[in-house]
């Protein structure tokens, strides 16, 4: 018998770092408007009313599966992927839903919250399971949470191989 493989699947590191790429060049150098456009999603972002738009974007960086949006400012808006999140562009022309055999509130059902960034570009943050979060940081915050993370293979330089054993040896580790 044939194992089937859930449609969705969980983004790993490098397929957060993509994302992280994707929202870099849709955002631009200035985050316009941000928005929970999904009410069942409204418990799953934190203090986004800190925030003060429109703001100037200095970065979109990742840590392992954490990806943030750095402001000017020094604050931040972290986004967690949980089991399925991704980002999804502003809904194409019809052609494109066509050829995909998707209809436009199939295509919008999951986004739930609006980013707006320069030249009136739009994404999405799409979650089907709501395991993700939005959430507003401080810088201290910010500190906090990438201090509680461990080493990210594709945003940290690389470690001697004596350091790396040492940290493998670690009783606390």
């Amino acid at each position: 018998k044939m194992i089937q493989w859930p449609a969705i699947l969980m983004p790993e590191v490098a397929e957060v770092k993509i994302i992280a790429d994707s929202i870099r060049t849709l955002i631009g150098e200035r985050l316009l408007d941000l928005q929970v456009i999904n009410p069942a999603f409204a418990k799953r972002t934190k203090n986004l009313d800190k925030l003060e738009l429109p703001a100037t974007v200095t970065g979109v960086y990742t840590r392992g599966k954490f990806c943030y949006i750095l402001l000017a400012a020094g604050d931040s808006i972290g986004l967690g992927f949980g089991m399925d999140g991704n980002i999804r562009i502003h809904p194409p022309d019809d052609a494109y839903l066509e050829r995909r055999g998707v209809t436009r509130e199939r295509y919008m059902r999951h986004c739930s919250v609006l980013f707006k960034g320069n030249d009136g570009a739009v994404f999405y943050y799409d979650s089907a399971r709501r395991f993700g979060h939005v959430t507003y940081y401080s810088p201290d915050e910010l500190r906090v949470q990438l201090d509680g993370l461990g080493p990210c293979i594709l945003s940290m330089p690389a470690i001697a191989q004596d350091e790396l054993v040492s940290r493998w040896r670690r009783k606390d580790a």
